[in-house]
């Protein structure tokens, strides 16, 4: 898979708490198995991210549990729900005022990726937009190329998880042209599954 053109610049980790939810009640915490920062092994849920959210709550008088859902899933339940937190997450300007943010752990690049076969050059983003893009459903990316004139159905194809999406570049050859994926998520992958 080759790189193509930089899509995103800030991959924030995040845990957000209400103000209005009180110490004897327990806090939903979701997440998705983004390895290596959630990994989720049967019930277990482990990675780096999830140490830094279990530390800090740690410290709390707050009861919590963490689960793990696909990433629209946790997004929505953390939209809807004052009790539910969320982690991880980018942060972008119209995320900003849907979320109580409370700290940043690291920064990343997304991608668009393809099969080197396919032997896509984007000279510029706006080339991307006559091909055919998969992407994470409510990531970042999705909303991203939404508000850039991509149309879910045409030229927009919307998954569940990274593993979906890897999976349809390989095996939609001929209908998917580029996938949009966290570089280090990748890098990730690359390295554990040798």
């Amino acid at each position: 898979m080759n790189t193509k053109v930089r899509v995103y610049r800030c991959f924030l980790i995040v845990l957000f708490l209400f103000s209005n939810v009180v110490f004897a009640q327990k806090l939903n915490i979701v997440t998705e198995h983004l390895a290596p920062y959630q990994i989720v092994s049967g019930n277990e849920i482990t990675g780096f991210a999830t140490d830094v959210v279990r530390a800090v709550l740690n410290r709390t008088n707050y009861q919590y549990e963490i689960k793990a859902n696909p990433w629209s899933i946790s997004y929505k339940q953390a939209i809807k729900n004052k009790d539910t937190c969320i982690y991880s997450m980018a942060y972008t300007k119209e995320r900003s005022q849907l979320f109580q943010w409370t700290g940043e752990l690291i920064h990343s690049t997304t991608s668009f990726y393809s099969l080197s076969a396919k032997n896509i050059t984007l000279g510029a983003f706006e080339d991307a937009i006559e091909l055919n893009v998969a992407v994470i459903k409510d990531d970042v990316t999705h909303h991203f190329l939404l508000t850039k004139g991509f149309v879910e159905g045409e030229n927009l194809y919307v998954l569940e998880n990274y593993d979906a999406l890897l999976s349809m570049l390989d095996k939609r050859q001929m209908s998917i042209d580029l996938v949009i994926l966290n570089d280090e998520l990748l890098k990730n992958r690359v390295m554990t599954s040798n």
